[in-house]
């Protein structure tokens, strides 16, 4: 199984605080070149970790950016998967989704939201959209009976969140989570959205990888 995981795309239609008067069209250009990774490395799908938009600040015309984005993602070369972020959703969470502009992605059908445990391509995915207060809630990266009732047979368990999730030897001074404290024994993977940093991919005492 290979797949392309990319996140935090903060899609917007003008340039936010400090970017350059092109950020539209940059952007745009660096998902049509994760296309061409996807395609020319044989990646059987795409996975997002949340965050497709960013918050807008003032007037914006998000019915451009969207015609771009749909124009754009109809030449995608596989099937992409995503949670959605805190960007994506407003302050009810993913209750709200069908009234941001990520829903309407998903009701075009360009892409597919992870809003619950599916199994791709023989493998359990496991989504933890963000939710408010989700970096005070550890429990919740806890597989659910229902979540492992769905895996297959010795299939790998994957969990794809949106959420302030650090590494060992990491940390911040606002609530977050340690990823060597979560109940990763039921994961072989942890992708994690949220944090704009690179944060390197680690190995847990549980032998998940977080990355």
């Amino acid at each position: 199984m290979k797949f392309l995981v990319r996140n935090d795309l903060h899609n917007a239609d003008r340039p936010p605080l400090g970017r350059t008067e092109s950020y539209m069209d940059d952007l745009l250009a660096k998902q049509e070149e994760t296309f061409d990774i996807a395609h020319r490395t044989g990646c059987r799908f795409i996975v997002d970790t949340g965050d497709w938009f960013h918050k807008f600040r003032g007037v914006v015309n998000i019915n451009r950016l969207l015609a771009r984005l749909l124009e754009l993602y109809d030449r995608r070369p596989c099937d992409i998967y995503a949670t959605g972020g805190n960007h994506d959703f407003s302050y009810s969470g993913a209750e709200s989704v069908f009234t941001m502009p990520f829903g309407v992605l998903v009701r075009a059908g360009v892409i597919n939201w992870l809003d619950e445990a599916r199994v791709i391509d023989g493998a359990l995915f496991v989504p933890r959209n963000w939710e408010p207060y989700i970096d005070n809630l550890p429990h919740i990266f806890k597989l659910r009976p229902e979540e492992l009732a769905l895996r297959p047979k010795n299939a790998r368990t994957i969990m794809v969140a949106h959420a302030s999730i650090l590494p060992p030897g990491e940390d911040r001074p606002y609530p977050h989570h340690k990823a060597d404290k979560l109940p990763t024994e039921m994961l072989n993977v942890l992708h994690v959205g949220h944090i704009h940093e690179d944060l390197g991919i680690h190995q847990l005492p549980s032998g998940c990888w977080f990355a």
